[in-house]
């Protein structure tokens, strides 16, 4: 049985694929950046946003920050969202 050769991204370009994935089905898609993080992301008509996450602790303002600039967020709002079971970083296209 063959199995699918391994492909590496960067974490820019996993974003990417899934903002695109989002805007072509109008869904919120949601992304394991590693074991303990994770990404919602979502497109509202042309305001991109996502969530990042951790099961076990908080996700840094650094890395939602530094998210957003290789995104190509020009300008962009963070803050806490409080769910029932975690915490997560809101960062959205102003």
């Amino acid at each position: 049985m063959a199995s699918n050769p391994t492909v590496t991204i960067t974490l820019v370009q996993a974003m990417q694929i899934t903002f695109a994935r989002a805007q072509k089905t109008n869904r919120t898609q949601q992304i394991e950046l590693d074991p303990n993080l994770y990404a919602r992301v979502s497109v509202a008509q042309t305001k991109r946003r996502f969530l990042l996450f951790r099961l076990e602790g908080l996700p840094e303002e650094q890395l939602g920050q530094d998210l957003a600039q290789a995104l190509g967020f020009e300008q962009y709002s963070l803050e806490w969202f409080e769910g029932n079971s975690v915490r997560s970083l809101v960062v959205q296209e102003d």
